[in-house]
């Protein structure tokens, strides 16, 4: 969003002369954007701030040696922010059109930017950049927002999940199934594109290939 909105400063100051540069940026944005919704690397990311994250991991063995079948049940645990957007539904609303409304404006500004390298002599095309520049505004403040507010008490997300794992986890410790081993499996990073539910498959991959996964 920010890099998009440097591109239109640079589009609006410059006009023609800097439509090439700001519908080159738009791209290198749509391109980051796609491959994050894909779970894919990407530049943007390059650029994030990273922590440290750990995965869980404890196996019940089967009554049976060697078992016949592996299952693996995972759960991811995270600890969010407390934005405003997850304050009532009224917020969450907005969260959703402004969500939206901010991704249709990406590519919208995308467009605006090839007409004017198409066309720089155009004036409607500034003014008309207005509405989608000021769209992707508020969207980058709501996630400014986010991202300065305190993290909430514990695992809020999927805890329940998680919650459902341990339980079968203890029931299985005392009553291991006949021939079926379980792996049990909290992850992290989930919202980085599952790299904890990946990180433990690259490491088990030998494994996991043989394993259901749910």
């Amino acid at each position: 969003l920010a890099v998009t909105l440097v591109a239109w400063g640079l589009f609006y100051t410059l006009g023609g002369a800097g439509a090439l540069a700001a519908f080159s940026l738009s791209l290198a944005v749509l391109a980051a954007v796609y491959l994050e919704l894909m779970g894919r690397d990407n530049p943007l990311r390059w650029f994030s701030p990273r922590y440290p994250s750990q995965n869980v991991f404890a196996l019940a063995p089967a009554r049976t040696t060697p078992a016949r079948r592996r299952v693996a049940l995972l759960a991811h645990v995270d600890s969010h922010r407390t934005p405003l957007i997850w304050r009532n539904r009224a917020f969450f609303r907005i969260y959703r059109v402004l969500s939206t409304l901010g991704t249709v404006s990406l590519v919208a500004l995308a467009a605006l930017f090839a007409v004017g390298v198409l066309a720089p002599g155009m004036a409607w095309l500034r003014p008309a950049s207005l509405v989608p520049a000021g769209l992707i505004g508020l969207a980058l403040l709501m996630v400014v927002q986010a991202h300065f507010t305190r993290y909430s008490a514990g695992a809020n997300d999927n805890a329940s999940g998680v919650g459902l794992m341990l339980g079968l986890a203890e029931r299985l410790k005392n009553e291991p199934l006949a021939d079926t081993e379980v792996a049990f499996v909290a992850t992290g990073c989930e919202e980085g594109g599952a790299a904890g539910a990946e990180h433990f498959a690259r490491l088990h991959k030998s494994d996991v290939a043989d394993t259901v996964c749910l």
